[in-house]
């Protein structure tokens, strides 16, 4: 009975992260067009600007034009911190997935050189907008270079993840 309990168990954790992953596949999807459109609309206005910088007095329109480049790079910049949490929801239901793996004691790392203050650098940048919410900064010192590290770099990611995640969560 408790045999047929952990394999009844185990199907429902991979059917549950399988309904996980199909959400995130079409934020995946729709986070592209967006990033496709946000593109098309910025290359228009740069062809724009360039046309008023050829013409006499387009100043003011120039200025309005210089504004919503700045808009749209912000909206970039949102954008790619969506797509890092999604990136980083899907690291972790693949690893849910590797359950029986972990049990049959046969873990799945996926090692790998990278740049830890990349990764670290990336696992703030998911957390500033939260925490400058509760008006809290995140700040980040590396006092000497920090080498390249061969690891699981979404285990390590899922350590400041959590790290980072309860430090805004439990500041004031």
């Amino acid at each position: 009975a408790a045999e047929r309990y952990k394999t009844k168990l185990e199907n429902f954790v991979d059917m549950i992260c399988h309904e996980i992953r199909n959400p995130i596949n079409g934020i995946y999807g729709h986070l592209d067009l967006m990033w496709n459109t946000v593109s098309d609309i910025e290359k228009k206005i740069e062809g724009v600007v360039s046309k008023l910088d050829k013409q006499d007095g387009g100043v003011m329109m120039k200025m309005m034009m210089d504004e919503v480049t700045t808009m749209f790079s912000q909206v970039k910049e949102h954008y790619t911190y969506v797509h890092l949490c999604v990136e980083h929801q899907q690291v972790m239901t693949d690893d849910v997935l590797q359950i029986s793996k972990l049990r049959a004691n046969k873990p799945d790392f996926k090692l790998k050189t990278f740049s830890l203050t990349d990764t670290v650098d990336v696992a703030k940048a998911m957390f500033e907008l939260q925490a400058a919410q509760k008006d809290v900064e995140i700040e980040v010192e590396y006092t000497t270079p920090i080498p390249l590290l061969t690891s699981d770099q979404g285990k390590v990611m899922q350590i400041l993840t959590n790290t980072l995640g309860n430090a805004v969560k439990f500041s004031d």
